[in-house]
């Protein structure tokens, strides 16, 4: 069976060529929820694909929980590029 390409949701630096630790971090907002929570989805910056759980504080986003990815849940590749995704910290 082929590889999978990333998708724009858990492409990163480790698997793309065009981009770098620097410029690969990005979110993408998971759902409806009530205030004050939100889910995201992020990708990027040196860490796997990721869950953010998140709960507003006055003005300011603060993240209460993390939940690492095995597969994207987009395009389903199993995201290999940080080691297994219950093992990183």
């Amino acid at each position: 069976m082929a590889e999978k390409c990333p998708c724009r949701m858990c492409n990163n630096a480790r698997v793309d060529d065009e981009l770098t630790e620097d410029n690969d971090l990005s979110y993408f907002s998971v759902g409806k929820c009530e205030k004050p929570f939100r889910i995201q989805l992020a990708s990027g910056d040196g860490k796997p694909v990721r869950l953010l759980f998140e709960f507003l504080f006055g003005k300011r986003w603060s993240t209460v929980a993390v939940y690492y990815l095995k597969y994207c849940p987009n395009c389903g590749r199993e995201l290999l590029e940080y080691g297994p995704a219950q093992d990183f910290r």
